[in-house]
C-alpha cells in the first residue's frame, strides 16, 4: 500500500507514526502526573500547615501548664496578666485549629475535640488560685488532644510522602511504559518502511542481474508509483530497446542479408545443433545441398541484380516447397543447404526431386527462353548416420554428390 507514496512521504508518514505513541503516553503521562502532583502538593502543604499549628499549640499549652503547675507546687502571688496573655495565645492557636479540605473528617474530628476539651478549660482559668488544680486537670485532658492530632497530623504527613514515593514510581512506570511502545512502534513501522523500500530493490537487483546476464526477455515487476516504482518503469522500458536491438543485431547476424535464409553462421550452428540431437535421440537426419543451374549465366548476361532477383525468388519457392521444421541457408553465391529433421534417405529423396521437378516445370523469373538457358537446380544428398557420423564428413558426402550432379548434366539429384 504505501508503494505509492514517494520514499520521502513514506518516511516523514513513518517518523510521525513512530512518535504518536510517544506524543500519546507522554500527553497521558503529564495529564497525570500533573494532576497527582497537584493533589499530592495540596495535601502534603495541608499536612504540614496543620502539624505545625498543632505543634504551635503544643508549646503553648505546655507554657501554660507549667505555668499553672509552678503556682500548684510553689505558690506565688498569681500574675493574671501573664494568664491572659497565655490562655489567649492558646485560644487563637485552637481557633487557627480547622480542616481546610471537607474530606478531611478525621482530622476535623480530632481538631473539634481540641476544641471541646479547650472550652472546658477556659472557664476555669478567669477563677480564683483555689481553681488552678482543675484547670491543670483540664490541661491534661486538652493536651492528651492535641498529642493525639500531633500523631494524627504526622501520620497524615508520613502517608503523604509515602503517596508522593509512589507517584514518582508512578511516573518512572509511565515513561518505561512509554519507551516500550515507542520502541514497538519504532521497530515495527521501521521493518514495514524497510520492508516496504526493500522488497522493490531486491526486486531490482534480481532483474537488473538478470538483464546484465543477458535475458533480455525478463521484466521487473512494478511494485508501486514512488521512485522506485518509477526507476522500474525506465528500466523496463531500456529493456524492450535492448531486447529490440537485439534481436535486430541477431537477425543481422544470423540471416543472410539478401534472400533472409539463414546466413552460412547460423547454419553450421543448426547443423552441429540437430547432429547432436539425432545422437542423444538416435534418430536420422538428412542434409541438401542445391546449387542452380546456369546462374552464371544470368549474372554475365542480365547483370547482378538481376541475379539477385533470381536469388531471391529460389528462396521463397523452397520456403514454400519445405517444411516449417526445416533449415534452409544461402551459404555461397548461388548455393542452398537444406537440413532435414527426422528424415531418413527416402523421405529426403522424395522432398529434393520435388523440389527439383518445380524448379524445371515453373522455370525461375529471368530466364527467358529464348535468350538465356532454363534456370535449374542440382541437388547433392547425404543422410545422417547412414552416409557419415560427423558434421564434417556429413557435409563433404552432400558436396560430393552436388559436384556429381553438376557432373553428369545438372538438373538431377545425386545421393552420397
Amino acid at each position: 500500500m504505501l508503494e505509492r507514496y514517494p520514499i520521502k512521504l513514506r518516511l516523514f508518514y513513518g517518523l510521525g507514526l513512530m512518535l504518536l505513541p510517544l506524543l500519546l503516553v507522554g500527553g497521558v503521562s503529564f495529564s497525570q502526573i500533573n494532576r497527582m502532583l497537584q493533589e499530592l502538593e495540596h495535601s502534603t502543604t495541608h499536612a504540614t500547615v496543620h502539624l505545625e499549628q498543632t505543634v504551635l499549640l503544643q508549646e503553648r499549652l505546655q507554657d501554660l501548664s507549667s505555668y499553672l503547675m509552678l503556682q500548684h507546687y510553689a505558690p506565688q502571688p498569681l500574675d493574671r496578666v501573664r494568664l491572659a496573655r497565655q490562655v489567649e495565645s492558646v485560644k487563637q492557636a485552637i481557633a487557627a485549629l480547622r480542616a481546610d479540605d471537607p474530606q478531611e473528617v478525621e482530622l476535623e474530628e480530632r481538631s473539634r475535640e481540641v476544641r471541646d476539651a479547650w472550652e472546658v478549660v477556659l472557664p476555669l482559668s478567669g477563677q480564683s488560685e483555689i481553681q488552678l488544680s482543675r484547670v491543670e486537670d483540664g490541661l491534661k485532658v486538652l493536651l492528651d488532644h492535641v498529642f493525639r492530632l500531633r500523631d494524627f497530623t504526622v501520620r497524615n504527613l508520613n502517608e503523604s510522602l509515602v503517596r508522593q514515593a509512589a507517584v514518582r514510581s508512578r511516573i518512572g512506570e509511565l515513561f518505561v511504559l512509554a519507551l516500550f511502545f515507542g520502541g514497538i512502534m519504532l521497530v515495527s513501522v521501521g521493518l514495514y518502511l524497510a520492508r516496504s523500500i526493500q522488497r522493490p530493490l531486491a526486486a531490482l537487483e534480481y532483474g537488473v542481474k538478470r538483464l546484465g546476464a543477458g535475458d533480455l526477455t525478463y521484466r521487473l515487476p512494478v511494485m508501486g508509483r514512488d521512485e522506485l516504482g518509477k526507476l522500474t518503469g525506465v528500466l523496463n522500458s531500456m529493456a524492450d530497446k535492448l531486447e529490440t536491438s537485439y534481436r535486430e543485431l541477431e537477425a543481422l547476424s544470423t540471416r543472410d542479408y539478401l534472400t533472409g535464409l539463414c546466413n552460412v553462421r547460423e547454419f553450421y550452428r543448426l547443423f552441429h545443433e540437430e547432429k547432436l540431437r539425432a545422437e542423444r535421440y538416435h534418430r536420422p537426419f538428412s542434409l541438401l545441398l542445391m546449387d542452380l543451374d546456369h546462374f552464371k549465366q544470368v549474372n554475365d548476361s542480365l547483370g547482378h541484380q538481376a541475379g539477385d532477383l533470381l536469388l531471391q525468388a529460389f528462396a521463397r519457392r523452397l520456403e514454400k516447397l519445405l517444411r516449417t521444421s526445416d533449415h534452409i541457408a544461402r551459404i555461397g553465391g548461388d548455393e542452398f543447404g537444406v537440413i532435414l529433421p527426422e528424415t531418413e534417405v527416402e523421405a529426403a529423396s522424395e522432398l529434393a526431386e520435388r523440389i527439383r521437378l518445380d524448379i524445371d516445370a515453373s522455370p525461375l523469373p529471368l530466364a527467358l527462353s529464348g535468350q538465356l538457358d532454363p534456370v535449374t537446380v542440382s541437388v547433392g544428398l547425404a543422410t545422417f548416420p547412414e552416409h557419415a557420423n560427423e558434421v564434417e564428413s556429413l557435409f563433404a558426402a552432400a558436396d560430393q554428390a552436388l559436384y556429381r550432379a553438376k557432373e553428369g548434366g545438372r538438373n538431377r539429384l545425386s545421393h552420397a
